[in-house]
């Protein structure tokens, strides 16, 4: 069996849309910086390119790339409030902060990473919904008169020293056996006055990857010859049919941010244009709701990969009746 080659013409996204002519940026390859100076590791990922002109932005407060776009960046927000999203986001995955991949930090925290951040700047990011408050630690009252609840008791059991400890009680097996919903049990003890909190931390209150931001995923170019996989249940991925021309890297996303984000220049695919996607043809009868053609063609796959693994199937003879098969 001999895999079927790729074809030698790519797709763009751009021919299935609207059939226009993507713009090809020349420039040449950069060492791009953080905002704190340090290099941006270039990765060789099927949707990044090297020279960091993206063909999709991705929304979300939890990576930082050349093409993607942070709440800060969206909503109004001053250069000092920026430096200290930039602050959470560089340092919430270092462990130790917490055993969780991604930790939220105590104001204590961020003092040790800058001694000039203030309570009220923190409140004032929570107030503008870019990051939320969390409950991180809780002092346990030696006095349980209260009758508890099974989920109550299981999580009391793993107090150590009259402190329980979030990060601890997500990772613990055997609440996740049990199923517990930890944070509505933690809300049950705490009316009950046999917990208190004592230490508040800070997140972004964005922490769902796939959700993206403000309902926004990604947001595909027309020059990109590549979609993410369809799913039935649809997703937050968007096109655009706007191209942008620009000479660097800021200069990329700020016209994305302003002429395409901000005047609302994207949309969904159309039941047509995920036909084409997945190797319909364009007039191929479906139901006429989104949420039941989506459905179909999310669960389909896509009919020319099919053909062409089934045509490499055929040549190898294994349906050859003419041939006899030794059965061992």
């Amino acid at each position: 069996f001999n895999i079927p080659q790729p074809l030698e013409r790519k797709t763009k996204l751009g021919d299935i849309l609207s059939g226009i002519e993507p713009l090809f940026v020349d420039i040449e390859h950069q060492v791009q910086k953080d905002l704190f100076g340090e290099t941006i590791p270039q990765r060789n990922m099927s949707l990044s390119n090297n020279n960091g002109f993206n063909d999709y932005f991705l929304f979300n407060d939890l990576r930082n790339g050349h093409s993607t776009v942070h709440s800060w960046d969206i909503i109004d927000t001053t250069d000092r409030q920026k430096t200290i999203c930039y602050l959470l986001l560089k340092n919430r995955r270092k462990s130790i902060y917490g055993k969780l991949d991604g930790n939220p930090l105590s104001l204590e925290h961020f003092k040790s990473l800058d001694s000039s951040v203030t309570q009220e700047e923190l409140n004032e990011l929570v107030n503008i919904n870019i990051l939320k408050r969390e409950e991180y630690c809780f002092t346990v009252s030696p006095n349980r008169e209260t009758r508890l609840t099974e989920e109550e008791n299981s999580v009391l059991k793993l107090n150590f020293v009259n402190r329980l400890i979030v990060d601890d009680l997500k990772n613990n097996r055997i609440l996740k056996l049990k199923k517990i919903n930890i944070k509505k049990t933690l809300s049950s003890l705490k009316q009950k006055n046999i917990i208190k909190c004592d230490e508040i931390r800070y997140d972004f209150k964005n922490t769902k990857i796939s959700t993206g931001l403000f309902g926004i995923n990604r947001i595909f170019l027309p020059s990109s010859n590549i979609f993410p996989t369809l799913v039935a249940s649809d997703s937050n991925d968007y096109i655009t049919l706007k191209e942008i021309k620009a000479t660097s890297i800021e200069d990329y996303k700020s016209q994305f941010i302003e002429e395409i984000y901000k005047k609302g220049n994207y949309r969904k695919l159309t039941k047509n244009e995920t036909c084409i996607i997945q190797g319909f043809p364009e007039d191929f009868i479906l139901p006429g709701s989104r949420a039941r053609w989506m459905k179909l063609l999310g669960n389909s796959v896509s009919v020319p990969v099919i053909e062409m693994l089934g045509k490499a199937i055929l040549k190898t003879g294994v349906f050859d009746m003419e041939k006899e098969i030794a059965i061992y």
